[in-house]
Formats: C-alpha cells, sequence, structure tokens
C-alpha cells in the first residue's frame, strides 16, 4: 500500500481498562512494537489519544497486511491509528487466506 489508497477492512474494538484495573495490571497495555525498541512507532504503550495526526491511537493487526508504524486515517471515526501492536486472530486470518492486500 501507498499514502492514499484506500484499504477496505473489519475493525473490532479493544478498550484500555480504568487506572484502577492498570495500576494491578501493567501488562494489559503492553504493545508488541514499542518505540523503546527500535521501532519506528510513537509509543511504548497502548494508546488511546486524540487520534490527531501528530498523536494516533495504537491498533493492531498482522504485520504482514500493513506494516509496523503505518497511520491510517479511518473517515467516520475523524481519527488517526498507528499500527503498533499485534492481533492475533488477524494473524490467523492472513494464514488462511482470508484477506488479501
Amino acid at each position: 500500500m501507498k499514502a492514499g489508497d484506500t484499504l477496505w477492512a473489519l475493525s473490532k474494538r479493544y478498550d484500555i481498562p480504568p487506572d484502577e484495573i492498570l495500576a494491578a495490571n501493567p501488562d494489559v497495555v503492553q504493545i508488541a512494537y514499542p518505540k523503546s525498541d527500535g521501532y519506528p512507532t510513537k509509543h511504548n504503550s497502548a494508546t488511546e489519544d486524540q487520534g490527531i495526526y501528530e498523536d494516533p491511537i495504537t491498533f493492531a493487526t498482522n504485520k504482514r497486511e500493513l506494516d509496523i508504524g503505518t497511520m491510517i486515517y479511518v473517515p467516520f471515526l475523524r481519527k488517526y491509528f498507528i499500527m503498533e501492536d499485534l492481533c492475533e486472530s488477524a494473524v490467523r486470518a492472513w494464514d488462511q487466506g482470508q484477506y488479501t492486500c
């Protein structure tokens, strides 16, 4: 894919838990591709940021579908997202040939 291409995709939402749950379970916001490990991403943990270009929201997929660090814009949400996490169901679907790019 290149800038400006349209991608039709199925999306699922996962929420970041409230602070009191995060305090007891900090692993729930770990991402597969943190910036601190040298990946071309913006965060070290999952975010629900503003969704603007400078402050995108974390999303997950298969890295064979979209490159790590890929930014996307979702028009109906009017938000930007960045691929920073791994989605096991997307990996399985890709392996079964259910998605093509």
